[in-house]
């Protein structure tokens, strides 16, 4: 399986994670429903890695606004 890393700004990462929350996905699920759909794949059709549910955030505080965001 290929990976892809992304750059996003604070700002980038709160609506991901906003949306992936409302949608009971993580922010990496989300990240990658919103480009398959983007490239016109539909389904369930790869395989995900053992660690598919894991999320990594980039700084403590990335991970305290979401916190903060979605669990007041």
């Amino acid at each position: 399986m290929t990976r892809l890393y992304l750059s996003m700004s604070n700002e980038e990462w709160l609506h991901l994670a906003q949306h992936a929350y409302a949608e009971c996905r993580t922010p990496k699920e989300q990240a990658r429903y919103l480009l398959r759909g983007a490239l016109g794949l539909t389904g369930n059709d790869v395989q995900t890695s053992p660690n598919a549910n894991r999320v990594a955030v980039d700084s403590e505080a990335q991970r305290d606004a979401v916190a903060n965001q979605l669990c007041p």
